[in-house]
């Protein structure tokens, strides 16, 4: 007997996200028909791939990030179809929370850019964690210390 997470998987149609009702509308299937016509396969066929697919975070750069309010931490990040967005989180080594916000991709760089907004400098080591999301709602994660 297949499990509901299998049935749903199997049906395309999981927490909100559905690939026939992703490409009945026009808005939601234009980053799907855009790659369609690219790569020469069905939207359908991308939607399904995107939604069994998370995205991947690659990488979390902290050299620039010494704990000071204004350091940059770059992320580079990738899914199948599109990364849509990426959020950061800081915790201390107690995993208390020191700040989170919500990444911005520049272009210059070609990765996602976070720029902290706390003095963590007291803090003798901090976690960092790069989640990426991408159409379907999938996500990624990576953590690293400092």
């Amino acid at each position: 007997m297949a499990s509901a997470l299998s049935r749903q998987k199997s049906n395309c149609s999981f927490d909100g996200f559905s690939c026939w009702s992703v490409t009945a509308n026009p808005q939601s299937r234009a980053p799907y028909d855009a790659k369609a016509k690219a790569v020469h396969k069905p939207a359908f066929a991308l939607a399904v791939a995107d939604y069994l697919t998370p995205p991947v975070v690659d990488e979390i750069d902290v050299t620039g990030y010494h704990k000071h309010a204004g350091d940059p931490i770059l992320i580079k990040a990738h899914d199948d179809l599109e990364v849509t967005g990426v959020t950061v989180s800081i915790v201390d080594n107690a995993q208390a929370p020191v700040e989170s916000g919500t990444a911005t991709f520049d272009l210059s760089v070609n990765a996602w850019r976070y720029v902290a907004t706390v003095d963590a400098s007291a803090k003798p080591a901090v976690t960092v964690t790069a989640n990426a999301q991408d159409h379907p709602g999938n996500t990624g994660t990576l953590s690293v210390t400092q």
